[in-house]
């Protein structure tokens, strides 16, 4: 500007507008820091009235930034009127009394303005569009171009937790901490306890590991796993055992021991094993009997190693499960329970990120977050996706109340709080992007990936990605709606390779958040059960090879009358569980058409052995005869000739008899039941 000017302009304003200031309107207008003068520029130490001349009298303009909160400041106010009082009595340049006056009113908030400045022709930022004109005309008075402003990484997760990389940013645990290091210190295993959404993972990894690394790096080899479905695989996986079945399998301590040895085999010395059991409730709600013993006697060896250290984290609510446990008792030194975050500490957790990004909040923004997260249970990923969807709309470098209450309308019964309604208008928009289709894929997708609680509240239930694939499923389609829900940080995927990669909800906040999940979960929940009981047994069909674990007749008929139900469309199979079906169809109609050949066969059998026994009485009825005309023929001498025969045809057809041969013995019999009537 001119040549006496050491400051191109002095922006005068009270706290209450610093957020704006300082994350918007200098960012906004252009001009090097160097030629800006603000309060946050004066001298320590030095006299408040000289500052604000020196200000004044060294810059080509005084911007006013008039609120009500500007009106009632007593220094802003006198910085004010040595401005006025300037401006009576000179002009600094003639290119300012060619623009006209250097005293800038700009209206930030509506306020009655003073006599000496209602005079002046005011820049008006009191809505958004008029801001954009206020801008230009403030840009093109300070001959500045308009910024090119570099995108600022969001340093919010959103609904994963914080890792290790993201240390930096996690704030508001630090006596969680310090109380972390200190148990470590003293013992090698300890549960991390509380309730979900409070952010045990986060604490664990951004804050217990981060810590360790910081201290003492190359001494500690991390790794982390979910029981899911397959705890004792996520185990062998991360212990790297391979050629060893630690599901059928119980190993001795020692033989971890050796595992543990191998893993650090090329570590630096004295290095030692950090296993951290994440989501450890997932033992309770996912795996079988089996597998939550041996993980458990996995847990307890493992804690016998000298060079493994065991940390789980678990929900608060699975209490009951693990007191069930064979892990109970648990001293108290062995768990440390966390509360989630309230008041000043969680306004850090939100603040501080921000503020070492350069970035600024709204204190309207960061009050009205706090308040609305008072009666949200889980209210960490909320929270944290939330500033994930407001850092899209920051202006430029400004967070602001406005951005936050158009995310979504206002709260209702069905959304407690403004964060949950930002979270499920962010879902609505993701889903409304993806064709009907997709949709179609989508909503699958989400209910697979649901642990329905029996008495508790619903979790997640990761999933491998083959898991989610039916047979209908175009895979190009399928693979682009997961990645739009993943991009969307709807979903989260783990995992390198596609043959291992797993899904999984991003949090178990957005079940509770999301109606439109709540409402598939409702229509679909009895169904997808249906769908998983089929699932697992064919499962089972298939470990035994298909030799065992075909569906009997009354599972046959569930899985047929489910199959050709509206369900079945919407929730989708594979190829696999038709198999089962026609395999167990044909080896019962087999056994059908078994049953009815053997019970023709007895009716045979049956109706022969009836005749077998007419014949029987017939002939033992004539031999009876015979041999008492046998009686009376011994009386007379004379006919000894014919009861010689009649002994012969007697004797003969009790032969046939007893050899089952009655048809011959019955002819027998008549003849000999002739001879004797003509005797």
């Amino acid at each position: 500007m001119a040549e006496l000017s050491t400051y191109d302009i002095f922006i005068s304003y009270t706290d209450d507008d610093s957020e704006w200031v300082e994350g918007f309107l200098i960012p906004a207008l252009g001009v090097p820091e160097q030629r800006i003068i603000t309060r946050e520029k004066f001298r320590p130490g030095a006299d408040k009235v000289v500052e604000f001349e020196r200000a004044v009298t060294s810059s080509c303009y005084v911007l006013l930034i008039l609120s009500p909160a500007f009106l009632n400041d007593i220094w802003v106010g006198f910085g004010e009127l040595i401005a006025s009082y300037s401006r009576v009595v000179q002009q600094r340049d003639r290119r300012s009394r060619a623009k006209g006056d250097r005293i800038l009113p700009l209206i930030r908030e509506s306020c009655e303005l003073p006599l000496r400045l209602d005079s002046l022709i005011p820049c008006d930022c009191t809505d958004e569009a008029a801001c954009e004109h206020a801008i230009v005309y403030l840009r093109e008075l300070l001959a500045q171009p308009e910024p090119k402003l570099e995108p600022i990484p969001c340093p919010y997760p959103g609904m994963k937790p914080f890792t290790p990389e993201d240390s930096r940013f996690f704030y508001g645990r630090e006596p969680e901490i310090k109380n972390l290091l200190l148990h470590l210190r003293k013992q090698n295993y300890f549960f991390v306890i509380g309730p979900s959404g409070s952010g045990k993972s986060s604490l664990v990894l951004a804050g217990l590991v981060a810590q360790l690394e910081k201290r003492q790096p190359g001494q500690w080899l991390v790794k982390s796993i979910r029981p899911g479905t397959n705890p004792m695989q996520a185990l062998a996986e991360a212990l790297g055992i391979s050629g060893f079945s630690i599901v059928d399998n119980f190993p001795t301590v020692e033989q971890y021991r050796e595992w543990v040895d191998s893993l650090l085999v090329g570590t630096q010395p004295g290095c030692r094993l950090f296993l951290f059991i994440d989501q450890f409730e997932e033992l309770f709600s996912q795996s079988n009997k089996q597998d939550q013993t041996t993980l458990i006697a996995a847990i307890q060896s493992l804690r016998q190693v000298e060079h493994c250290t065991l940390v789980v984290a678990m929900r608060a609510d699975f209490y009951p499960d693990l007191m069930d446990s064979n892990l109970w008792p648990l001293q108290g030194f062995e768990r440390i329970e966390i509360a989630p975050l309230h008041g000043k500490r969680l306004e850090e957790a939100i603040a501080k990120p921000a503020e070492n990004c350069g970035v600024y909040i709204e204190a309207k923004l960061l009050e009205r977050l706090v308040n609305d997260a008072a009666d949200e249970p889980g209210v960490l990923p909320l929270i944290q996706e939330t500033m994930v969807l407001l850092w899209d709309t920051m202006e430029p470098r400004l967070l602001t109340l406005s951005a936050y209450e158009k995310l979504g309308q206002e709260a209702s019964k069905l959304h407690p709080s403004g964060l949950s309604v930002a979270i499920a208008t962010h879902a609505d928009a993701t889903l409304a992007k993806l064709s009907e289709s997709q949709q179609a894929i989508a909503r699958r997708v989400f209910l697979r990936l649901v642990q329905f609680g029996e008495g508790r509240p619903d979790t997640r239930r990761q999933q491998p990605i083959d898991q989610l694939i039916t047979i209908d499923d175009e895979l190009n389609l399928f693979n682009q709606t997961l990645q739009h829900l993943a991009d969307s940080r709807l979903l989260t995927l783990s995992g390198e390779k596609n043959s291992s990669k797993k899904v999984d909800i991003a949090h178990e906040a957005l079940i509770r958040a999301w109606q439109t999940l709540q409402q598939w979960i409702t229509q679909r929940r009895e169904a997808e059960q249906t769908r998983r009981r089929l699932e697992e047994k064919v499962k089972e069909w298939l470990r035994l090879g298909g030799s065992g674990g075909l569906l009997d007749q009354v599972e046959l008929a569930e899985a047929q009358r489910w199959l050709k139900s509206a369900d079945a469309n919407a929730l989708g199979y594979n190829q696999e569980l038709l198999n089962l079906v026609d395999v167990s169809n044909y080896q019962i109609q087999a056994a059908k058409r078994q049953e009815e050949k053997l019970r023709q066969q007895a009716l045979a059998q049956e109706r022969k052995a009836r005749q077998a026994a007419q014949t029987r009485t017939i002939v033992v009825s004539i031999a009876l005869v015979i041999v008492t005309g046998l009686g009376v023929f011994g009386f007379n001498q004379s006919r000894n000739y014919r009861m010689k025969s009649l002994e012969e045809m007697r004797t003969s057809s009790l032969l046939l008899l007893s050899s089952n041969q009655e048809l011959d013995a019955l002819v027998k019999a008549v003849e000999a039941g002739e001879l004797l009537k003509n005797t």
